[in-house]
């Protein structure tokens, strides 16, 4: 899946907007994600999802694949934020963790759209570059390189066992 968002990248529609204008626009949704109110989190996910796979042409699948692993992960989270374990093993159920259980839920879903628009509509060295310029200090830019390239590197192992496996 890492290659193929990578080939993305590469190929859709918006790779002719400048990636200094995509990683404002996705940073700028990103700052309205974390300060705004639900309602606003899900718009910004909405149109995020238009301009994914209305005008970047990514196809739904990858898109229903990517945003159903987050919420998968997201979902898993849920019982630790509403469960609560006293010191005689009583658990209960904390009601009023719901509404801020279902914030937190708008508000991850929402951040994952800016940063998936960028993953998917900038290739990772323009993004790097970009960062160079805004300054970013070199020591944090050189760890998201071999971040990057870690993530690789784990794929072709994992698909190594996957085959060794299988044999």
């Amino acid at each position: 899946m890492i290659r193929q968002l990578d080939t993305i990248a590469y190929d859709n529609r918006l790779r002719t907007i400048r990636p200094e204008q995509k990683v404002l626009f996705a940073f700028l949704l990103l700052i309205m994600a974390m300060a705004d109110s639900w309602k606003v989190q899900v718009m910004i996910t909405v149109w995020l999802a238009i301009w994914i796979i209305g005008y970047a042409r990514v196809s739904w699948k990858v898109y229903a694949k990517a945003l159903g692993a987050v919420a998968l992960f997201l979902l898993m989270s849920v019982p630790a934020l509403l469960v609560s374990i006293d010191r005689s093993f009583h658990v209960s159920l904390d009601h009023s963790q719901l509404v801020t259980v279902m914030s937190l839920l708008s508000r991850s879903i929402a951040a994952w759209s800016c940063l998936f628009f960028l993953l998917v509509t900038t290739p990772f060295p323009e993004m790097l570059s970009v960062l160079k310029r805004m300054k970013v200090p070199s020591i944090l830019i050189e760890l998201f390189f071999f971040t990057y390239r870690f993530v690789f590197v784990f794929e072709k192992a994992a698909e190594e066992l996957y085959v060794a496996m299988k044999a």
